[in-house]
Protein backbone atom coordinates (compact mmCIF):
# COMPACT_ATOMS: atom_id res chain seq x y z
CA UNK A 1 0.00 0.00 0.00
CA UNK A 2 1.31 3.42 -1.00
CA UNK A 3 -0.34 6.64 0.17
CA UNK A 4 0.30 9.98 -1.56
CA UNK A 5 -0.94 13.51 -0.95
CA UNK A 6 -2.07 14.86 -4.32
CA UNK A 7 -2.61 18.62 -4.57
CA UNK A 8 -2.91 20.21 -7.96
CA UNK A 9 -4.81 22.53 -10.23
CA UNK A 10 -7.30 22.07 -13.05
CA UNK A 11 -8.05 23.88 -16.26
CA UNK A 12 -11.84 23.60 -16.49
CA UNK A 13 -14.74 24.70 -18.67
CA UNK A 14 -18.51 24.50 -18.11
CA UNK A 15 -21.60 24.97 -20.27
CA UNK A 16 -25.24 25.30 -19.24
CA UNK A 17 -28.26 23.89 -21.06
CA UNK A 18 -32.06 24.16 -20.81
CA UNK A 19 -34.55 22.05 -22.77
CA UNK A 20 -34.28 24.31 -25.84
CA UNK A 21 -30.48 24.13 -26.10
CA UNK A 22 -27.38 25.84 -24.77
CA UNK A 23 -27.98 28.99 -22.74
CA UNK A 24 -24.49 29.83 -21.50
CA UNK A 25 -20.80 29.18 -21.95
CA UNK A 26 -18.71 29.92 -18.90
CA UNK A 27 -15.17 31.26 -19.21
CA UNK A 28 -12.46 28.61 -18.89
CA UNK A 29 -10.83 28.99 -15.50
CA UNK A 30 -8.26 27.41 -13.23
CA UNK A 31 -9.47 25.58 -10.11
CA UNK A 32 -7.70 23.70 -7.37
CA UNK A 33 -7.82 20.14 -6.08
CA UNK A 34 -6.59 18.33 -2.99
CA UNK A 35 -6.62 14.57 -2.72
CA UNK A 36 -5.08 11.43 -1.32
CA UNK A 37 -4.00 8.59 -3.60
CA UNK A 38 -4.21 5.05 -2.19
CA UNK A 39 -2.34 2.61 -4.41
CA UNK A 40 -2.40 -1.17 -3.97
CA UNK A 41 0.46 -2.86 -5.87
CA UNK A 42 -0.54 -6.17 -7.42
CA UNK A 43 1.83 -9.07 -6.62
CA UNK A 44 2.64 -10.10 -10.19
CA UNK A 45 4.51 -8.77 -13.23
CA UNK A 46 7.22 -7.24 -10.98
CA UNK A 47 4.55 -5.05 -9.30
CA UNK A 48 4.11 -2.98 -12.44
CA UNK A 49 0.32 -2.99 -12.01
CA UNK A 50 -1.61 -1.31 -9.22
CA UNK A 51 -5.18 -0.55 -8.23
CA UNK A 52 -5.85 3.04 -7.22
CA UNK A 53 -8.44 4.79 -5.11
CA UNK A 54 -8.27 8.58 -4.96
CA UNK A 55 -10.75 10.72 -3.01
CA UNK A 56 -10.35 14.37 -4.03
CA UNK A 57 -11.91 17.73 -3.18
CA UNK A 58 -12.07 20.04 -6.22
CA UNK A 59 -13.30 23.57 -6.84
CA UNK A 60 -14.15 25.67 -9.93
CA UNK A 61 -15.74 29.09 -10.35
CA UNK A 62 -16.24 31.29 -13.40
CA UNK A 63 -18.26 34.01 -15.07
CA UNK A 64 -20.39 33.79 -18.20
CA UNK A 65 -18.69 34.54 -21.51
CA UNK A 66 -21.49 36.71 -22.90
CA UNK A 67 -22.74 38.10 -19.58
CA UNK A 68 -20.48 38.64 -16.58
CA UNK A 69 -23.46 38.86 -14.23
CA UNK A 70 -23.93 35.10 -14.72
CA UNK A 71 -21.63 33.11 -12.43
CA UNK A 72 -21.05 29.48 -11.54
CA UNK A 73 -19.44 27.97 -8.46
CA UNK A 74 -18.79 24.23 -8.38
CA UNK A 75 -17.18 22.25 -5.57
CA UNK A 76 -17.32 18.49 -5.26
CA UNK A 77 -15.82 15.34 -3.86
CA UNK A 78 -14.52 13.02 -6.55
CA UNK A 79 -13.79 9.36 -6.00
CA UNK A 80 -11.53 7.93 -8.71
CA UNK A 81 -11.19 4.13 -8.88
CA UNK A 82 -8.90 2.61 -11.46
CA UNK A 83 -5.75 0.88 -12.63
CA UNK A 84 -2.17 2.17 -12.97
CA UNK A 85 0.71 0.65 -14.93
CA UNK A 86 4.36 1.53 -14.31
CA UNK A 87 7.27 1.55 -16.76
CA UNK A 88 10.50 1.35 -14.80
CA UNK A 89 13.06 3.85 -16.10
CA UNK A 90 15.68 3.57 -13.35
CA UNK A 91 16.10 2.57 -9.73
CA UNK A 92 14.23 5.66 -8.42
CA UNK A 93 12.30 6.79 -11.52
CA UNK A 94 9.15 5.51 -13.22
CA UNK A 95 6.71 6.60 -15.88
CA UNK A 96 3.08 5.58 -15.42
CA UNK A 97 -0.27 5.59 -17.18
CA UNK A 98 -3.61 5.15 -15.51
CA UNK A 99 -7.29 4.96 -16.23
CA UNK A 100 -10.13 5.46 -13.78
CA UNK A 101 -13.86 5.74 -13.37
CA UNK A 102 -14.74 8.87 -11.40
CA UNK A 103 -17.81 9.29 -9.20
CA UNK A 104 -18.50 12.99 -8.66
CA UNK A 105 -20.48 14.05 -5.57
CA UNK A 106 -21.22 17.80 -5.78
CA UNK A 107 -21.04 19.62 -2.47
CA UNK A 108 -22.12 22.81 -4.23
CA UNK A 109 -23.04 23.58 -7.82
CA UNK A 110 -24.58 27.02 -7.77
CA UNK A 111 -25.24 29.17 -10.81
CA UNK A 112 -26.62 32.65 -10.37
CA UNK A 113 -27.79 35.54 -12.50
CA UNK A 114 -28.69 38.85 -10.89
CA UNK A 115 -31.26 37.88 -8.22
CA UNK A 116 -32.03 34.30 -9.29
CA UNK A 117 -29.97 31.17 -8.74
CA UNK A 118 -30.22 27.44 -9.17
CA UNK A 119 -28.49 24.39 -7.75
CA UNK A 120 -27.39 21.17 -9.39
CA UNK A 121 -27.72 18.34 -6.92
CA UNK A 122 -27.18 15.06 -8.72
CA UNK A 123 -24.10 12.88 -8.74
CA UNK A 124 -22.37 12.18 -12.02
CA UNK A 125 -19.82 9.82 -13.50
CA UNK A 126 -16.96 10.32 -15.92
CA UNK A 127 -13.75 8.62 -16.98
CA UNK A 128 -10.19 9.85 -16.56
CA UNK A 129 -6.85 8.93 -18.13
CA UNK A 130 -3.46 10.11 -16.94
CA UNK A 131 0.22 10.08 -17.77
CA UNK A 132 2.85 10.82 -15.16
CA UNK A 133 6.29 10.27 -13.72
CA UNK A 134 7.71 9.52 -10.28
CA UNK A 135 11.12 10.23 -8.82
CA UNK A 136 11.76 8.84 -5.34
CA UNK A 137 8.82 10.16 -3.25
CA UNK A 138 7.66 12.83 -5.72
CA UNK A 139 5.34 12.55 -8.72
CA UNK A 140 3.67 14.71 -11.32
CA UNK A 141 0.76 13.71 -13.57
CA UNK A 142 -1.38 15.22 -16.33
CA UNK A 143 -4.92 13.82 -16.23
CA UNK A 144 -7.78 14.30 -18.71
CA UNK A 145 -11.39 13.91 -17.54
CA UNK A 146 -14.25 13.22 -19.95
CA UNK A 147 -17.32 15.47 -19.87
CA UNK A 148 -19.61 15.04 -16.89
CA UNK A 149 -23.23 16.19 -16.88
CA UNK A 150 -25.10 17.34 -13.78
CA UNK A 151 -28.87 17.79 -13.72
CA UNK A 152 -30.81 20.34 -11.73
CA UNK A 153 -33.55 22.90 -11.94
CA UNK A 154 -34.05 26.61 -11.65
CA UNK A 155 -36.69 27.66 -9.14
CA UNK A 156 -38.16 30.93 -10.38
CA UNK A 157 -40.66 32.47 -7.97
CA UNK A 158 -43.36 34.90 -8.94
CA UNK A 159 -45.94 36.42 -6.57
CA UNK A 160 -48.49 33.76 -7.57
CA UNK A 161 -46.42 30.63 -8.25
CA UNK A 162 -43.01 28.96 -8.41
CA UNK A 163 -41.86 27.70 -11.78
CA UNK A 164 -39.34 24.85 -12.03
CA UNK A 165 -37.19 24.80 -15.16
CA UNK A 166 -35.14 21.62 -15.82
CA UNK A 167 -31.48 22.42 -16.54
CA UNK A 168 -28.17 20.64 -16.85
CA UNK A 169 -24.54 21.65 -16.97
CA UNK A 170 -21.59 19.99 -18.65
CA UNK A 171 -18.19 20.23 -17.00
CA UNK A 172 -14.83 19.16 -18.40
CA UNK A 173 -11.27 19.53 -17.13
CA UNK A 174 -7.60 18.67 -17.43
CA UNK A 175 -5.62 18.49 -14.17
CA UNK A 176 -1.96 18.78 -13.28
CA UNK A 177 -1.43 16.72 -10.12
CA UNK A 178 1.61 16.82 -7.87
CA UNK A 179 2.23 13.99 -5.45
CA UNK A 180 4.26 13.30 -2.35
CA UNK A 181 4.35 9.68 -1.16
CA UNK A 182 3.91 9.32 2.60
CA UNK A 183 4.05 5.51 2.69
Amino acid sequence: LHIKLTPGFSFAHAEGFVEGGKYQNYDPNTGFRLGADFEFSLPFHRKKWALLLEPTFQSYSSKGQSNEELTVKYTSLELAMGVRHYFFVGKNANIFINGAAVLDLPTEYLSSYQESSYRMETTSFCAAVGLGATFKRFSVEARYYTTRTTDGRADISTPSETIFIPMNNEYQKVSIIFGYRLL
